[in-house]
């Protein structure tokens, strides 16, 4: 069934190194969202560009750098032509840029192009000190755009099952709003609450919103689990034994800086989600 929204996905790439590079899935899965709701695609493949130092024997160094330049450049462009081919067999429009530019520049674009798009399509990193978290970090917080997390393991794009954590906070209303258009169009929504990890409150049980949604057409029912501690786990168990194709919850409950030093919610979820992961902040 063809969806209505969105109308602009934006996906990126940006590749530290030439070797070793991670599987496009998250311009795939883009690509196919896209279709499937005959939306533009615009996409920016991005190196790092390294500058040369100001040192003795810079004339050597500059030789150096200037071809590793040149081959970062040539395997972006590549990575770029292949997107544009696989966009255009899905009969999808798009827009590929490629970009050789400084990590903070890079971020700077990642963030202004994510914020004209209706969502943002990223692949998953385990390393959460690495480049690919970084970027992650400052679409969630500067772009306010829902943003789906792509792990290395997706093929396909399904709608099929749709889990969404529920516990009544503003990140999980965001991201329960950000997600309603796919939510209509999938077969099936389990909204979860983990009843024992917190005090849910007021609205904050998954039986509570289930009725909103049904008056907006999703074929949502309530789930209701028990946590014996690590709440993440119980919601992951679910949505992967239940075959979901896309996870929803809302991002970074607490502030930024603790999430970094304690960890949390979601930060265990983005460390090892075998399914797309929809974050809202």
């Amino acid at each position: 069934m063809a969806l209505d929204y969105p109308k602009s996905v934006f996906t990126y790439r940006f590749e530290d190194e030439v070797e070793d590079r991670n599987p496009p899935t998250a311009s795939r899965w883009a690509a196919a969202l896209a279709a499937r709701s005959g939306a533009q695609l615009d996409a920016l493949v991005a190196v790092p560009h390294r500058a040369v130092p100001n040192v003795f024997g810079a004339s050597l160094v500059k030789n150096i750098v200037g071809g590793d330049n040149a081959q970062q450049g040539e395997a972006a462009e590549a990575i770029a032509q292949a997107l544009r081919t696989e966009a255009g067999q899905a009969g999808v429009s798009a827009n590929v840029a490629v970009a050789s530019a400084s990590f903070s520049d890079v971020r700077a674009q990642v963030t202004a192009q994510a914020r004209l798009a209706d969502i943002v399509v990223a692949d998953a990193s385990s390393d959460a000190t690495g480049t690919q978290r970084e970027l992650l970090s400052d679409v969630l917080f500067s772009a306010s755009r829902p943003v789906v997390v792509v792990p290395a393991s997706v093929t396909s794009l399904s709608l099929d099952t749709v889990v969404v954590g529920w516990d009544g906070t503003s990140p999980a209303t965001r991201a329960l709003n950000d997600a309603l258009p796919l939510l209509r169009q999938a077969g099936r929504v389990d909204v979860v609450s983990i009843i024992n990890d917190k005090d849910l409150g007021t609205g904050g049980r998954a039986s509570d919103v289930v009725p909103h949604l049904l008056r907006h057409g999703v074929k949502a029912n309530a789930v209701e689990l028990e946590s014996s501690g690590d709440a993440a786990h119980v919601l992951l168990h679910h949505a992967t034994s239940n075959n979901a194709g896309l996870l929803v919850i809302g991002a970074y409950a607490h502030s930024r800086l603790r999430q970094l030093v304690f960890g949390g919610f979601t930060s265990a979820l983005l460390k090892d989600c075998p399914v797309p992961l929809l974050l809202s902040h």
